[in-house]
C-alpha cells in the first residue's frame, strides 16, 4: 500500500477472495470470511493509502454485507 501511494497509483484492488491462500494463517478465503479480519485490512491498506480502495469479496460468502458496512465507515 505504501509502494503504490508513493507511486501516485490511481487506485488499489485488494483481491481478498483467493482460493488457495493459507487457511492456518487466515490468508485467502478463509480469512476473508471473517468480518474482523477483512475490516483489519482494509484499515491497515487505508493507513498508507490515500486514495480509493476496492476490495472484492468471494460471491459465495453469507457476510459480504456486514463486511461491506463494516469498511465503508472506515475515515480515508
Amino acid at each position: 500500500a505504501q509502494l503504490a501511494e508513493e507511486a501516485n497509483f490511481d487506485i488499489l484492488e485488494l483481491s481478498l477472495r483467493c482460493y488457495h491462500g493459507l487457511p492456518n494463517k487466515g490468508i485467502g478465503t478463509p480469512g476473508s470470511e471473517v468480518p474482523q479480519v477483512v475490516e483489519e485490512i482494509v484499515r491497515w491498506v487505508r493507513k498508507y493509502f490515500s486514495r480509493p480502495v476496492f476490495v472484492k469479496l468471494s460471491p459465495s460468502s453469507t457476510s459480504n454485507e456486514q463486511k461491506t458496512k463494516q469498511c465503508s465507515t472506515l475515515e480515508e
